[in-house]
């Protein structure tokens, strides 16, 4: 079984078992006498507290809880039963259950899901129904049942698009799944198509909300890519399409990033300071800036954005490292001395870093 099955499975704790007796008042359920009949527990639980159990139990509550049985356990005892019960009291099956699924979205989401697992399961799905299926699938399971939950959940309204190219809430909720989990650029493409088989303007101006929060994240994932590429162009492009929305640190830092690619090291020192103002206080770019700073032989201000860098990342190897040049550099053998020690002390040593320290003993004996 797996673990979407097993999830599921769980369900069936939380169901009991009454037996219709001989005698039975209700004509629809008298042929189905000796047969333990669901109900959903908390049911059952709030009628005994209240007013309501003096009457009996509900054929409602019984086609209920062989719903919640069945779309928990499709190998379920008493399956052909239990569906015999459904189709003889039970006008329309797939109407009701989606009427009833869509009535708990309003109350509880993990009940809501069984109703539309259920519609899942039994191939009386349809586009509306499994988009709530995978959204509210999602976000259930413990953290060791999460990974194969979300896997399902995508892989679900993926399928509702491949079936309904033109269901605009699949893409939308695949849009809010990789927001979520920080992929701006898939997020961005599915909010993108959900607007575009949108018709109602309300909507589509909370999409081009949600579009407008990504965009910045989509722009800088493809100037990353770019960057990996080596094209140093489109990087430009899209950094500075994302800076047009929003002037922030992380786009200032990569914009120094590039600049410094191509030689621009001037241009470069600009956008890392920039960055910094902005609030940016990543490890690589305490150390691309005092890189900045002791190419443009401003070595005093590549020690201090060290030093900053220091209180922030603690016995970093390689912000020692950067200092330890600046040191030399500046003539302070001894000083340079101390951070060779302090660094050959650790014992996670970039390989990098440990190749330069070999050339940097060879040449000063230090």
């Amino acid at each position: 079984m797996n673990v979407v099955d097993q999830y599921f499975q769980q369900e069936v704790e939380k169901l009991g078992y009454l037996e219709i007796k001989e005698g039975i008042q209700q004509p629809k359920l008298k042929e189905f006498v000796g047969i333990p009949l669901p109900i959903y527990m908390k049911t059952l639980v709030g009628e005994l507290k209240g007013e309501g159990f003096q009457d009996g139990v509900s054929l409602q509550q019984f086609i209920d809880g062989i719903i919640i049985h069945l779309a928990a356990d499709s190998d379920a005892s008493f399956g052909e039963d239990y569906w015999k019960l459904l189709e003889y009291t039970t006008e329309n099956i797939g109407k009701y259950v989606l009427s009833e699924g869509i009535r708990w979205m309003q109350i509880e989401d993990e009940r809501a899901l069984l109703y539309f697992r259920f519609l899942h399961q039994y191939d009386l799905a349809t586009p509306f129904s499994e988009t709530n299926y995978g959204r509210l699938l999602y976000h259930q399971g413990s953290i060791e049942e999460k990974n194969e939950l979300r896997m399902e959940a995508i892989r679900i309204l993926e399928g509702v698009i491949a079936e309904e190219e033109d269901f605009p809430l699949s893409y939308y909720e695949l849009g809010n799944i990789y927001e979520q989990e920080g992929f701006q650029l898939k997020a961005y493409h599915f909010f993108q198509k959900a607007l575009t088989y949108l018709d109602d303007e309300g909507v589509k101006e909370e999409i081009r909300d949600r579009i407008a929060g990504v965009e910045i994240g989509a722009q800088l994932e493809k100037a990353i890519s770019a960057i990996q590429r080596s094209d140093y162009e489109k990087a430009l492009e899209y950094l500075h399409a994302g800076l047009r929305r929003e002037d922030s640190g992380i786009l200032n830092y990569y914009l120094g990033v590039v600049h410094s690619r191509i030689g621009n090291e001037a241009e470069a020192l600009g956008y890392y300071e920039k960055a910094l103002e902005k609030g940016a206080n990543y490890r690589e770019l305490f150390l691309d800036l005092s890189v900045s700073y002791y190419l443009q032989e401003r070595s005093l201000e590549a020690l201090q954005v060290i030093e900053e860098g220091l209180q922030l990342y603690y016995e970093d190897a390689e912000l020692l490292y950067n200092r330890l040049v600046v040191h030399l550099a500046m003539g302070n053998r001894e000083a340079a001395k101390v951070d060779l020690e302090i660094i050959l002390q650790y014992g996670d040593i970039p390989e990098q870093v440990l190749e330069n320290i070999r050339q940097i003993k060879a040449i000063y004996d230090i």
